[in-house]
């Protein structure tokens, strides 16, 4: 079993509620990590599951954490060859574009468009 502590996410409007409404959540469980996730899902003693945003995770079992925050949500539309023209998105820090090649190999060219 695994403690960790996260920011509450409303955390950065708490200077606005009594000091006891909004506080650090404290979630204790057996961990399921996966990088590719933007969260960890931790199953919990009383068999609920939480997804906790890893950007707001302080600690796991008192050792300091720092993820990163997760990059902006974008959409834009972006010109293929030809007439063509597909929708690329970042939701969540999940990158996705609805061309043909990312739909075969789940990467493309196009995707290279949001980090310009």
């Amino acid at each position: 079993m695994s403690i960790v502590v996260s920011r509450h996410p409303m955390d950065e409007f708490k200077d606005n509620y009594a000091s006891h409404v909004i506080r650090d959540i404290v979630t204790d469980g057996i961990i399921d990590y996966r990088d590719a996730d933007p969260y960890i899902t931790v199953l919990r003693r009383d068999g609920f599951l939480a997804h906790i945003d890893k950007h707001r995770i302080l600690s796991i079992d008192d050792r300091e954490v720092d993820f990163p925050k997760p990059l902006p949500n974008v959409h834009i539309k972006v010109g293929g060859s030809g007439d063509n023209i597909y929708d690329v998105r970042r939701l969540n820090g999940i990158e996705t574009c609805s061309c043909p090649g990312y739909q075969f190999r789940k990467d493309c060219k196009h995707l290279k468009e949001l980090a310009a």
